[in-house]
C-alpha cells in the first residue's frame, strides 16, 4: 500500500511521518515502510525502516537502475511510535533522516532537485525460502504529515499492490 505524487517535482525535500507499531513478523517475513523519490531514469532514493522477527532497523537506500544498491549501515531505529522520515537534497548530496537523525548521506549524486515521483510505501514480504510461508495478521502503519519542502503534496494518489 502506498501513495505517490508526480506533480510536486521541484522540491528539495520530501518527508512523511510513519506510525510504527510493535507488529511482529514470523521468521522469514519482513515489513518495509519508507518515503522515496523515484526518478524518471529508474533510480530511487528512500528512507524508512524494516521490521522483521529480529526487530526494527532504519535504512537509507539508493537503488540505481542497472547499478545495484547503495545502502547506509542499517541502524537500530527508535522505539515504536510516530517517526518522520525525510529524503533531502543538500549541495551535491542526498541525506536520509529519521526524526532529523541522519541515517545515510550520499556523495555526488547527479540529481540537483527531486525532479521525480514522490512515493510513500509500506509492504510485507516473504524473503526467506528456508522459512515456511504462513498466515498472520498485518498491521499497516499510517502515514501522516506528508510534505514536499514543508508543504502538503497537491496531487497525492493512493495505490495497492498485491502479490
Amino acid at each position: 500500500m502506498g501513495a505517490q505524487d508526480s506533480r510536486d517535482l521541484g522540491g528539495q525535500s520530501v518527508c512523511a511521518g510513519i506510525n510504527d507499531s510493535t507488529q511482529t513478523f514470523p521468521t522469514g517475513y519482513e515489513g518495509v515502510y519508507f518515503v522515496a523519490v523515484q526518478f524518471p531514469d529508474g533510480n530511487r532514493i528512500s528512507a524508512g525502516f524494516v521490521r522483521s522477527a529480529s526487530g526494527r532497523q532504519d535504512f537509507g537506500l539508493i537503488q540505481n537502475n542497472g547499478n545495484g544498491l547503495k545502502q547506509g549501515v542499517q541502524v537500530a531505529g527508535p522505539v515504536s511510535g510516530s517517526h518522520t522520515y525525510c529524503v533531502t537534497h543538500s549541495g551535491s548530496n542526498w541525506v536520509m533522516t529519521d526524526d532529523g537523525k541522519t541515517i545515510y548521506t550520499t556523495t555526488a549524486e547527479s540529481a540537483s532537485s527531486i525532479g521525480g515521483q514522490l512515493q510513500f510505501e509500506s509492504s510485507a514480504q516473504h524473503f526467506d525460502s528456508a522459512s515456511p510461508m504462513q498466515s498472520f495478521s498485518l498491521v499497516v502503519p499510517g502515514f501522516h504529515d506528508i510534505a514536499v519542502d514543508g508543504n502538503p503534496p497537491t496531487q497525492l494518489s493512493g495505490f495497492t499492490v498485491t502479490s
